[in-house]
């Protein structure tokens, strides 16, 4: 493997498919963790600067059979890039208990239980990086969408505590709120949302949609310790100009 590596959750997802051609390309190597590999490409999975470990953050000892694979394999991990969502469309009547442990499962303490992993002196290197994917969903409210919004809010403040308690350890901590891309959730909210708010949701991002690129050089200079060395606790807004509105 190459010198820089990448541990990636929820590598299964559409969004962060969009971005491995470009990763492998700037050299890094990658290590995949998901549930399945079944939607990752396989041109991806073959190549020799890809690692793919099965995990399951719902079953218990998935962490701790993560921890013995990068143990045995010796990985080091530069970066660790938190792709992980779950997004149900549900109003309030909707809501049961069901829906909001899985929402905060996926969407908080699976970027929590990652973390404590990726900071323990075995696996991270020196000078390293975190970066989690939130939405501008986690600003504003919107309807059917709740669970997903206010779950992202929590990651949004848990990046700031993190980045305090890990920067002796020279770990720096960064989000980025991402706006509209019409891939993963975004699709996801494009086909629930009628038409008319499709068009009224695009006329809030002053420039537009975003695309998976403006997604993959927001997070490589995130990760370059060079370029955003000092940097951390912070959000990156992504988004078109969504926030400013």
């Amino acid at each position: 493997m190459t010198s820089k590596t990448i541990l990636i959750s929820g590598a299964s997802s559409a969004l962060a498919n969009s971005c491995y051609d470009l990763f492998l390309k700037k050299k890094y190597s990658l290590v995949l963790i998901s549930r399945s590999k079944k939607k990752i490409n396989k041109d991806i999975l073959n190549n020799k600067n890809v690692f793919f470990i099965n995990y399951d953050l719902n079953k218990k000892n998935d962490l701790l059979k993560l921890e013995k694979i990068l143990i045995k394999k010796n990985l080091i991990i530069n970066s660790f890039l938190h792709f992980d969502g779950h997004l149900d469309f549900k109003t309030i009547h909707n809501i049961n208990d069901e829906d909001f442990i899985n929402a905060y499962n996926v969407n908080v303490y699976s970027f929590i239980k990652l973390l404590k992993l990726f900071s323990k002196k075995n696996f991270f290197a020196t000078k390293s990086s975190v970066v989690n994917i939130s939405s501008v969903s986690s600003l504003n409210g919107s309807k059917g969408m709740s669970l997903y919004s206010s779950s992202k809010a929590a990651i949004n403040n848990l990046i700031k505590s993190y980045s305090l308690e890990l920067a002796h350890k020279n770990i720096r901590i960064n989000n980025i709120i991402l706006g509209h891309i019409d891939i993963g959730m975004g699709k996801k909210t494009t086909n629930f949302l009628p038409p008319q708010y499709v068009l009224e949701l695009k006329r809030k991002h002053p420039l537009g949609f975003g695309n998976f690129k403006d997604l993959f050089y927001s997070i490589e200079f995130l990760i370059n310790e060079r370029k955003s060395k000092w940097i951390t606790g912070t959000s990156l807004f992504v988004d078109g100009g969504f926030s400013a509105n």
